[in-house]
């Protein structure tokens, strides 16, 4: 009982330590994941776990929620397949719809991070030690399961908020951009990084109505009846947003205009993402 209840307070301690860090530095959901790893590695002899993190009723390897494509989303576990699994506890063997796939097929149990009032946070796999089991039996493993749900849900707000910090910082720039300036070429290739660095993840391009008088760093591309798809050539004559599932290039696309009058002209900003956009379905 008393070598259980120090090891509550050594991981206790551990959490408290990369929650400090994690106030300091601006790591990602993957590194928290990481840090704890290593914890559990250190107290409990894990060797072997793996995080599926929660997304849209689907649950996600951490290491893919950087980059979401088609195939990731396909091969997702859906959270209502094993929801009820943790009807009546937070640790529980892991089901047979997740060890049948290759990559969990030595894991035994699976517990599930979900602060009170909030929308689970992931499902962590392990390899179960047998100082796993001890601890996780003992009165103190659900304290353990308590404490951790609480401070990722922390971590993930934390994370939330300085993401959206840096959003709106980049748009002021770009807001001020446009008012402090008329060269069209220095805006066009600030609207195209933006999109890069948001979406780093995704194909961009830019498809003008012509490029006379452009001089920009990054590459156009001149419109084009007869090469370009049909979604497209919507979006450029309509002015109106349009999307598409191109299974031909096994991705989804999004045609964005922006209207605007330069020497008499129409010109458009089109974006083709290659990866899956879950807002799409909004």
């Amino acid at each position: 009982m008393t070598d259980h209840l120090q090891t509550l307070k050594y991981i206790k301690s551990d959490v408290l330590s990369f929650w400090v860090s994690s106030n300091e530095e601006q790591a990602s959901f993957n590194g928290y994941f990481y840090s704890l790893k290593q914890c559990l590695k250190k107290h409990l002899e894990i060797d072997n776990a793996a995080f599926l993190s929660f997304e849209g009723n689907s649950l996600i390897p951490i290491e893919e929620m950087a980059s979401l494509t088609i195939e990731t989303k396909l091969n997702a576990v859906s959270w209502l397949m094993i929801e009820a699994s943790f009807y009546q506890q937070k640790v529980v063997k892991i089901p047979y719809i997740l060890k049948a796939r290759q990559a969990y097929s030595m894991m035994t149990d699976m517990v599930l991070f979900q602060a009170e009032g909030n929308n689970p946070i992931g499902v962590l796999l392990v390899e179960a030690t047998e100082s796993w089991t001890d601890f996780m039996t003992s009165d103190y493993g659900e304290k353990c399961i308590e404490i951790l749900s609480q401070v990722l849900q922390m971590m993930r707000d934390n994370l939330d908020v300085k993401i959206n910090e840096d959003q709106y910082r980049k748009l002021y720039n770009m807001t001020d951009l446009f008012h402090s300036t008329m060269d069209i070429d220095l805006i066009l290739e600030n609207v195209l990084k933006n999109i890069r660095d948001n979406f780093p993840e995704f194909n961009v391009e830019l498809i003008l109505s012509n490029d006379q008088d452009r001089h920009t760093t990054i590459d156009i591309k001149l419109f084009d009846y007869l090469s370009e798809r049909p979604t497209t050539i919507e979006a450029f004559v309509s002015g109106e947003l349009t999307t598409e599932l191109a299974s031909d290039l096994n991705c989804r696309l999004l045609n964005a205009p922006i209207k605007g009058r330069q020497a008499g002209n129409l010109w458009h900003i089109t974006s083709k993402c290659s990866n899956y956009l879950p807002f799409f379905n909004d």
